[in-house]
């Protein structure tokens, strides 16, 4: 999943723990993989939710009306259209 989320752009990390790479409570582990931009966001969700070993992704597609990011220096508000 790795390889294939870095063939399609992103640049890919294990989430990381003190302990070395974070494990979920059922054993998993978490990819944060950051995309400079997705041009068919629901393209890529159905390519992931087709994938063997991926048990769920951070698109949250037709689920909320607003985006709310946290940054370093603020808040990010973004709006759907």
């Amino acid at each position: 999943i790795k390889r294939l989320l870095e063939n399609l752009g992103a640049e890919v990390q294990h989430r990381k723990s003190e302990e070395g790479i974070f494990v979920t409570d059922e054993g998993h582990w978490i990819l944060d993989a950051k995309f400079e931009s997705i041009d068919n966001p629901y393209q890529l969700s159905s390519l992931l939710n087709e994938k063997a070993g991926v048990v769920e992704h951070g698109l949250f597609l037709d689920v909320v009306d607003v985006l709310i990011i946290g940054k370093r220096k603020g808040t990010e508000i973004i709006y759907a259209s």
